[in-house]
Formats: structure tokens, C-alpha cells, sequence
């Protein structure tokens, strides 16, 4: 295989314009892109502006007051009574879903307005607004007697959009961290012996307002760390369609014919072409991601352990990149030239795209992230990010194994499509 290897590493290294293509261009997109949206993807609030309009179907007076009488004819002590009523004025569920979104931290990208149904519609429909919240009748007085009483099923709010984004999947999460935080303290305050209001008062408990949350064992990963890694993935993956290209290329002057003329197996020639893609991947996302640490000061002051943990990811995706230029090699002597180059290109830029290699996946629909955690580049990245916020290897070794898993079958599919002796 040695023979191999060292025709096609050359064939690779000495195409100048090839090299220069697949190391120059990634870094000057990390610059681009980490100086053109700085801190986009550690704080994106300001790509998050949004109108929502308010739409109060409830009377939260008249809840409250339809409350208070329900007090009236229930066998409390006046005491007690007393003190539900005043705690019920305090925790008007709707009162306080107006004063996080009001807040100073979410009110800096999120602009209320009240408005009734018909005209929140329309300004909807007109692209005017985001999202609607509808807060429905009688919402007021089911919460309070869940809250305070324990009694009934409670109510839920309403989100209405015209269609998922990044920006509505923010405000749901929004709104049901708000919720979970109440039906939390709900809990807590239910089990209690001093009852639910009076853990809710006197513990003030937080209510979510959004923001950058700092939790213990997570680093937040800057725009420009983000890019970085994206960039050198997705070059990584037009390397195994240079290899193939290449490969068509052989075809096309008989160069295979000659190799078997010799006695050489088939699998040897493949076997070149997959440990040479390896090689060369390998030296590029090197290049890359010494080039951002020197130069660029993407992964400042990281540990020996991190820089491991970086190599054993980049070995593994290198691995993965070789097994797609066995495939795409093996295409390219079953089709014709324009199809497998249309082919492979075709699959390259839907993986990309799905696999956030070419857009940030935080701004894909939460379906197609899904999605796009199955596809190589992808879960790549998606280890390559755990691996920077926590640099734990308990994290990332299962995945990792999933990407060595994926490899291997996508090998043994190349070397299955791979024509025998006789059919090339």
C-alpha cells in the first residue's frame, strides 16, 4: 500500500493551488465572519430583536376579586383568609409573566405590545410582529386556585407564529422557563408546612429573565472559536472530493488499468486514496487551528489536556473525512464524470448546511438540528463544542464512537462499490 499512498499524498501535496485553497480560504472566513458577528454566538441578543404582541382575553381584576369572594365562602379562619387574599395580589401569574418580559435584560431585545386579538393577527400576518402571547379568559382566577388552593388544573398560556424560527424557539423557551420556575416553587412551597405563598415571599425566587447564565464546569464558546472549528470541518470535507476528483482524473488517463496490469489488488489503490485523504486532512486542520491559536488567539490560555483533547477529535474526524473519499472514489469509476462530481458536491453542501458547517446551527430550526446531529460533520462539531465549554471526556467519548462507528461502515461501503478486477 506504501506505494499508494505515496503516489496519491503526492498528487495531493503538489497540486499548489488545491493546498493553498483548502488552508487559505477557512482562516480568512474565520476572520470575516468572527470580526463581521462578534459575540454572535456566545450573547446573540442583538440578532434576537423581536416585537411580540400581548393579548389579554383575562380580567385580572375581576380574577382577583372572584378569588377573594371564593375565600369568602369557603370555612377559613379570617386570619388565614386574610393573608391568601394579600398573597394573591402579589402573585397574579400574568403580572408577573408582564414583569419579566418588561424586565431590564429581556425588555433590551424584546418589545411588548398590548393589543387585541384581531389587530395582533393582522400585524402577525404583515410580519409586523413575531409572536402573539395570549393570555385566555379566566386564566387568572384557575392559577391562583392551583397556585394558592391546589384546586382545578391551572391554565396555560398561548404562543401563536407563523412559522418556527430561531427567534420564537427563544421566546417558547423563555415563557416555559418562567412556567417551570412557578410550577417549581409550587411544588416546593406545597410540600412545605408553611405553605406555598409563604416560601414564594419571603425566598423571592428568581423569575427567569434570560441573558448569559454562568454554570460551573462551562465555558461559553466565542463567534470566533465557533467558526473556527465550522470552517475547518467543512473544508475537511472537500478534501474527500479532491481525492475523488483526482481519482477521475486516473480514470480518465488509465492510470488504474496500469496499476493492475502490475498484480496489484484493487483494495491497495483504494487503500492510497483513503490513507493519503487521512494525511493530508489531517495537516490542514493542524494548520488551522495552529494558525487561530498563534495568530488569532482563538483558544487562549488552554491546558495540555484541552490541545489533546482537540487532537484525538481531530484524528477521529480525519478518519471520517478518508472513509467519504473511499465512497466518493468509489462513485466516481460507477458514473459518469458530471454526475459524480454533481453527486458528491450535491452531498457535501446538505451536509454542511444541516451540520452547521456553512450557518451557525443555533439559527437552524430545531427539527433540522436534530437532523443534522446525525450526519459526520455535525456531531463533530457538536463534540468539538462540548469539548471547548467542558473538556470533560466522559462528554464526548460516546459520540466520538459513533463518528469511529459511522467511519468504518462508510469504508466497507467503499470497498463494496469499489469495481473488482474485470468490471473497470
Amino acid at each position: 500500500m506504501l506505494p499508494f499512498f505515496k503516489k496519491d499524498f503526492l498528487i495531493l501535496w503538489r497540486d499548489r493551488k488545491e493546498m493553498l485553497i483548502a488552508v487559505i480560504t477557512p482562516l480568512v472566513l474565520i476572520v470575516v465572519l468572527g470580526f463581521a458577528m462578534p459575540n454572535w454566538v456566545e450573547n446573540p441578543t442583538e440578532a434576537l430583536d423581536m416585537k411580540i404582541a400581548i393579548v389579554k382575553e383575562d380580567n385580572e381584576n375581576a380574577g382577583l376579586e372572584s378569588f377573594r369572594d371564593s375565600l369568602k365562602s369557603r370555612s377559613l379562619p379570617p386570619d388565614k383568609a386574610a393573608i391568601l387574599a394579600g398573597q394573591a395580589e402579589q402573585l397574579q401569574p400574568a403580572m408577573l409573566l408582564m414583569q419579566m418580559l418588561k424586565g431590564e435584560e429581556v425588555g433590551s431585545f424584546v418589545e411588548t405590545a398590548e393589543l387585541d386579538s384581531e389587530a395582533a393577527l393582522q400585524q402577525l400576518e404583515d410580519k409586523r410582529i413575531t409572536a402573539i402571547i395570549t393570555i385566555p379568559n379566566g386564566y387568572t382566577l384557575a392559577a391562583l386556585n392551583k397556585m394558592l388552593l391546589n384546586e382545578g388544573e391551572g391554565s396555560t398560556l398561548l404562543l401563536t407564529a407563523e412559522e418556527s424560527s430561531i427567534k420564537v424557539d427563544v421566546l417558547h423557551t423563555m415563557i416555559e422557563g418562567f412556567m417551570q420556575t412557578m410550577n417549581d416553587q409550587l411544588a416546593l412551597g406545597h410540600a412545605s408546612t408553611e405553605g406555598i405563598t409563604e416560601a414564594l415571599i419571603h425566598n423571592n425566587p428568581a423569575i427567569p429573565t434570560g441573558g448569559r447564565e454562568s454554570v460551573e464546569g462551562f465555558q461559553m464558546i466565542t463567534s470566533f472559536q465557533y467558526f473556527a472549528v465550522s470552517n475547518s470541518i467543512l473544508f475537511a470535507l472537500f478534501l474527500s472530493m479532491t481525492t475523488a476528483l483526482k481519482a477521475i482524473t486516473e480514470r480518465r488517463e488509465h492510470v488504474l488499468h496500469r496499476i493492475l496490469l502490475t498484480g496489484s489488488h484493487p483494495i491497495r489503490y483504494l487503500a492510497g486514496k483513503i490513507s493519503s485523504t487521512f494525511c493530508i486532512t489531517l495537516l490542514q486542520m493542524t494548520f488551522i487551528f495552529l494558525v487561530c491559536h498563534f495568530a488569532l488567539n482563538v483558544f487562549p490560555d488552554r491546558s495540555l489536556q484541552f490541545w489533546l483533547g482537540i487532537g484525538l477529535i481531530t484524528l477521529i474526524f480525519c478518519f471520517c473525512v478518508a472513509a467519504m473519499s473511499a465512497v466518493f472514489t468509489s462513485l466516481s469509476f460507477r458514473m459518469k464524470e458530471a454526475e459524480a462530481g454533481g453527486l458528491m458536491m450535491f452531498i457535501i453542501i446538505l451536509i454542511g448546511t444541516i451540520g452547521g458547517s456553512f450557518v451557525p446551527v443555533y439559527i437552524l430550526p430545531n427539527w433540522l438540528r436534530q437532523i443534522g446531529e446525525y450526519t459526520p460533520n455535525g456531531l463533530t462539531l457538536s463534540v468539538f463544542i462540548q469539548w471547548i465549554q467542558q473538556g470533560d471526556y466522559s462528554v464526548v467519548i460516546v459520540p466520538l464512537l459513533q463518528v469511529v462507528i459511522f467511519s468504518l461502515i462508510v469504508v466497507l461501503a467503499g470497498v463494496f462499490l469499489f469495481p473488482k478486477r474485470g468490471k473497470i
